[in-house]
Order: C-alpha cells, then structure tokens, then sequence
C-alpha cells in the first residue's frame, strides 16, 4: 500500500510576534497612553519659582485630570488651568465665586469674607536671599509660603466673581496671579487638572511622591 507524503504545515508563530501583531500592540499602547494624558492624568515641569517652596524649578509633577469631574475646586487646591497668555499655568485657589478676598501688601496677610488668616513666620529660607519661609492657614486647610523682606508687591480688594476663583502663588512675591489685571480671575472653565504628587524633584530625590500640601 502506497502512504501519501504528507508536508506539514508552515507555522507562523503568535500573532504578536508577526509584524503586523507588533503595530497593532504599538497603536493600542499609544493610543491608551494619550487618551489617559487627555483624560485621566498628566505630568508637568514646573517652569518658575512663583510656586515655591511647595513646587521647585524643574520639578516634575502628576496631575488628576478627573478630579473636577462631577466637584468644584476647593480653597487650598493646586489647580492647572489655561492661563491669560493661552500657556499652561499652576496656582493656589484662594478665593472662592462670590468672596471677598483682601490682599495687604504690607503684612502680606489674606483677609476673606472679614476673615483674616493666620500667618505663622518660620525663619529663613536657605538659598533665597531675604526670604522667609511662611505657614498660612485658612479655614481647615494650610500650606507653606515664600515670602521676601522688605519686598511689597500688588494688594488691593478683589471681588471674586461667580464661576471664577482668585488664585495666588505660594511665592507670593514673586509671582504674576488674580492681584494683577492683566491674569484676572480664573473660571471654572479654564481649569482643567489638580495637582497630586511630585513625580521627580531634580535637587532632593527624597520629595518625589510627595503630595504638596
């Protein structure tokens, strides 16, 4: 009896590792990656020194781009919005729609609504000629300050309108926020992220994953 030849059949392997598995595990990985930057979380460097001391020059911080969804920001928060000039900017909210917010340039001390809040003094901060470090408090909620002697910039009285948040950085004599009329107020609209970690922090690797107070 003759036996038919039979040729086996040629095995591709798994479909990942063909050149067309490999593409389409490298639009899935880029498309999961940038749909979680547009609506999940992101990462920036911080460009200034008008947040210190919570946010140093170059750090590298997370962003929660869902913690507004269904909530309104919070006194206290640190929020990423589109600033005036279209870039990217990162502030404090201070100022809650419909308060009154006063900012003594002189004493540096915030007043809203007739309340002022507590200004605790902590002593120099190293490496910053005249500069102090401060500990404010308002209400339940408290962060650290940069404030520089014999410096007094922009204060006045602000109305905050409704929908929109008065901001300020916490190296308040040095950075541009809701005290000036050419930033203004914030509105809700332009806010579109919380600060919640620091990712990198190129001069003490001891504050990464540290959440700025």
């Amino acid at each position: 009896m003759d036996t038919a030849g039979h040729t086996p059949s040629q095995s591709t392997g798994p479909w990942y590792a063909t050149w067309y598995g490999v593409l389409a595990v490298l639009v899935v990985a880029i498309t999961v990656y940038v749909g979680c930057r547009m609506l999940v979380f992101d990462w920036y460097r911080t460009p200034s020194a008008a947040m210190l001391p919570t946010l140093r020059v170059n750090d590298v911080f997370f962003v929660s781009k869902l913690a507004y969804r269904g909530a309104l920001p919070d006194r206290g928060d640190l929020i990423v919005f589109r600033g005036p000039d279209g870039g990217t900017s990162i502030k404090r909210v201070i100022g809650l729609p419909g308060e009154v917010v006063v900012y003594d340039r002189l004493t540096k001390q915030v007043t809203i609504n007739g309340d002022a809040a507590e200004l605790e003094m902590l002593g120099e901060y190293p490496g910053y000629p005249h500069g102090e470090l401060a500990r404010e408090t308002i209400g339940r909620r408290s962060h650290s300050l940069l404030l520089i002697r014999d410096v007094a910039r922009l204060g006045g009285t602000y109305d905050v309108p409704h929908g929109q948040y008065f901001v300020l950085g916490d190296n308040r004599d040095s950075s541009r926020d809701s005290r000036y009329a050419e930033f203004g107020f914030v509105p809700r609209e332009a806010v579109f992220g919380k600060v919640i970690s620091i990712w990198h922090a190129t001069d003490d690797p001891a504050r990464a994953a540290a959440t700025p107070d």
